[in-house]
């Protein structure tokens, strides 16, 4: 009888572990740490990214300061297991203050992406160029960091779009981008 309260108990165990194992929160892929910021520009236009404790994040663009209340991916999504903040919006918010000229929300993403070889990261620049650089404005450095962002008035609550990268992996192996 010992033996088969045993063995039921290690059948226990064994299953709460693999369920664990299965629920279990990976820890997100950040491209910052706590309490630094990065500026970027292009063409006129800037935004200010800057971290908060933990995952908080503000995007500065112009006079405009506007929080983002991030989220942890639970999954990878598009490669990427990172942090992002859909801001959904059903328009009942605070009124946005007069120096965001309209823009009401972020709607943004942070994370790391892991490449291969060279030929994949500049394809995924090149497909950040067309998605977002027909509205926006995207930058690269040439250690890996790419930072997109647009302002998109007309879309409902008038969301500032961005988005923040650390292209690693077979990037870091190269001396510079293509920039």
């Amino acid at each position: 009888m010992e033996w088969c309260c045993k063995r039921d108990g290690q059948l226990f165990v064994a299953m709460l572990s693999v369920w664990q194992a299965a629920h279990a929160r990976p820890a997100p892929e950040l491209v910052m740490h706590e309490h630094t910021s990065i500026t970027a520009e292009k063409n006129g236009a800037a935004i200010k990214i800057a971290a908060g404790a933990g995952i908080e994040r503000t995007y500065t663009f112009g006079a405009c300061t506007l929080d983002s209340h991030m989220s942890i991916r639970p999954a990878r999504w598009y490669c990427s297991l990172g942090i992002y903040d859909p801001a959904p919006s059903n328009g009942d918010g605070p009124p946005p203050p007069e120096e965001c000229k309209g823009i009401t929300r972020t709607v943004v993403e942070e994370g790391q992406i892991h490449f291969d070889d060279m030929q994949l990261v500049d394809a995924w620049i090149r497909r950040q160029q067309r998605a977002i650089g027909r509205i926006g404005q995207v930058v690269w450095t040439n250690d890996g960091l790419l930072v997109s962002w647009a302002f998109v008035p007309g879309r409902r609550g008038n969301p500032a779009v961005a988005t923040l990268w650390a292209a690693l992996g077979a990037a870091k192996s190269r001396a510079a981008f293509k920039a």
